[in-house]
């Protein structure tokens, strides 16, 4: 089974352009790949957080020394890179503003 992880970041949920294109590619995918999997992923709507200091010390500690909040920290992370990991093929669509990419 063939695996597809989708990323959005614009800030617009209804009426994005960039959203708009992204749905005919993911459509071409899935009828390419009828069986497939999809993983959507948004950033721009905040459900990825900025990365915190826990993280970052969770990252530089020893397995045997990581605690459960330093698991917790680090369990976001940990999950996306392994969505990023199974993903046969990457969709990610970003809109520009002001001639850059956005924040998110």
């Amino acid at each position: 089974m063939r695996n597809l992880l989708r990323i959005d970041s614009s800030a617009r949920r209804i009426g994005s352009h960039t959203k708009a294109l992204g749905d005919h590619a993911e459509a071409l995918w899935c009828a390419q790949n009828p069986d497939g999997k999809v993983v959507s992923r948004h950033v721009g709507d905040g459900s990825i957080t900025l990365i915190s200091p826990e993280t970052i010390t969770g990252f530089f500690t020893p397995p045997e020394q990581i605690t459960n909040d330093l698991r917790k920290a680090t369990a976001l992370s940990d999950t996306l890179i392994a969505e990023l990991q199974a993903a046969d093929t990457l969709l990610i669509t970003a809109p520009i503003y002001n001639f850059g990419p956005p924040a998110a």
